[in-house]
């Protein structure tokens, strides 16, 4: 059983789903009017998949198909691309 439909029969069975009868909120989300990539340039955006000590690779190819990020000495992938324009 996955783990969630465990958590979720789990906590239906022991009283904790009562929560699940309030009504939606009525807020209205504000997304940001600027794509992601715009808002995290590529550097940042190595940052926070590999941490502070790692950089956009410059010498690799069509950073929207994929981010290459370096990290020490070598360039790492997760094949993601990256966010350019508001993917």
């Amino acid at each position: 059983m996955d783990t969630w439909v465990f958590w979720l029969i789990s906590s239906l069975c022991c009283g904790w789903g009562p929560c699940l009868d309030d009504p939606p909120a009525k807020d209205i989300i504000d997304f940001p009017s600027v794509p992601p990539g715009v808002l995290y340039d590529v550097s940042h955006q190595c940052r926070l998949q590999y941490g502070a000590y790692s950089a956009f690779c410059e010498d690799m190819d069509n950073v929207c198909h994929t981010l290459w990020c370096s990290v020490g000495t070598t360039c790492h992938s997760k094949l993601d691309a990256a966010r350019v324009w508001g993917e």
